[in-house]
């Protein structure tokens, strides 16, 4: 089969963001594949998209966009306060739990750097210290190897791994909206 090659006319005539009212632009903007970042950046599009109120407290993003890589997950959350909060507070819990700091600690200093945060943070998860990791030596990694154990490990995890799972699900979710249709 023979796909002709068509550029692409792309025309946007309407604000897409509640409250912002630009002026349209004087004519066409011509665009070629090397000058697409540089008109990207000088028509400053942006975006408002509705969501669900437990995964945002204001109900919406507005996304705002100044090149290519903007429309990629990395770029809108970068580009996104509300996105940049949420990812910066899972590095933070994932750093904590890797320096094995304990689950009250993690709690308040979410709770004292985020207060807007959307997570429930359990305060009887928080309670409980994060284990210490023993040191092991060659022969217990043999034996953990070929030990088997008639127990599933727990279904889900308590306090920061379910924190950090929490704003996973956030980002992921917000995510999956801005991409549909």
């Amino acid at each position: 089969m023979k796909i002709p090659t068509i550029p692409f006319t792309i025309c946007a005539l309407a604000p897409l963001c509640p409250g912002e009212e630009r002026k349209a632009s004087a004519g066409p903007v011509m665009v070629d594949l090397y000058s697409l970042d540089e008109v990207i950046t000088q028509l400053a599009p942006s975006l408002y998209i509705p969501v669900p109120r437990e995964d945002c407290p204001a109900e919406g993003l507005t996304l705002r966009f100044s090149r290519m890589k903007d429309f990629t997950p990395e770029g809108i959350i970068g580009g996104n306060d509300y996105l940049k909060g949420i990812d910066n507070i899972g590095r933070f819990i994932a750093e904590a739990i890797a320096r094995e700091t304990s689950s009250a600690d993690i709690a308040r200093n979410i709770t004292a750097e985020w207060p807007q945060a959307p997570l429930v943070i359990d305060m009887s998860d928080a309670g409980a210290a994060t284990p210490k990791r023993r040191e092991k030596n060659m022969i217990d990694d043999i034996l953990s190897m070929v030990a088997s154990t008639d127990s599933a490990p727990p279904s889900s995890p308590a306090g920061p791994r379910r924190w950090k799972a929490r704003c996973d699900e956030i980002i992921s979710s917000l995510l999956k909206i801005v991409y549909d249709d």
